[in-house]
């Protein structure tokens, strides 16, 4: 297992439990375990941030799967954890529907939309393997100009639908992550680069 920042032994010990449950409904169909998001690009607040999870198998992760391993995470919060099979991850296809276990504790079928190109590209670049080949070996190389293509896609099949239904803008802790978001949106058109 990979070591974490220190100053997240809680975060370790999650991880663990992740890794023991992906093993036991995997078995030898695992690929690797990533943690992504904010704690691999350095921004994790423990207060605000939820901790992002890819695990990639040599096949699709049925419903089942995702149940299983939610409920052995029960008690744990503030997470999210995608499945891709390793095909997919390889050359991956915007709007293709995957499984998630999602920040509200639900198990379904997810559109992996554009932002997953970035997703992927945090995954190769600086996920912390928790287990399984480096990502880069898995996931194929990501240019600038796909990353900007990316950052254009999510803006117009995520946020610009929200500007027609504000209700989420609403609440004020949304709202803050919806001006982080535009900001890093713009950053990586601006860049072809991606910040937490």
């Amino acid at each position: 297992m990979a070591i974490l920042p220190t100053e997240h032994k809680e975060i370790e010990i999650f991880i663990g439990h992740v890794l023991d449950a992906a093993t036991s409904v995997f078995h030898e169909d695992l690929r690797g375990v990533y943690v992504h998001g904010s704690l691999a690009l350095g921004g994790y607040d423990p207060e605000s941030s939820d901790l992002d999870v890819l695990i990639i198998a040599s096949r699709p992760a049925k419903l089942s799967d995702a149940s299983a391993i939610n409920r052995a995470l029960t008690g744990y919060v503030n997470f999210e954890i995608s499945f891709l099979p390793e095909h997919a991850a390889r050359q991956f296809v915007p709007n293709s529907r995957f499984v998630s276990i999602r920040a509200d504790g639900t198990v379904g079928f997810d559109v992996y939309g554009p932002d997953w190109v970035i997703q992927l590209y945090v995954v190769r670049e600086y996920g912390i393997v928790v287990w399984g080949e480096a990502p880069n070996h898995i996931i194929r190389p990501i240019t600038p100009e796909m990353l900007r293509k990316a950052a254009i896609g999510t803006l117009k099949s995520w946020w610009y639908p929200k500007l027609a239904n504000r209700s989420s803008l609403m609440d004020g802790r949304y709202r803050i992550f919806a001006v982080l978001t535009m900001c890093r949106i713009i950053y990586t058109v601006r860049t072809g680069e991606v910040v937490s």
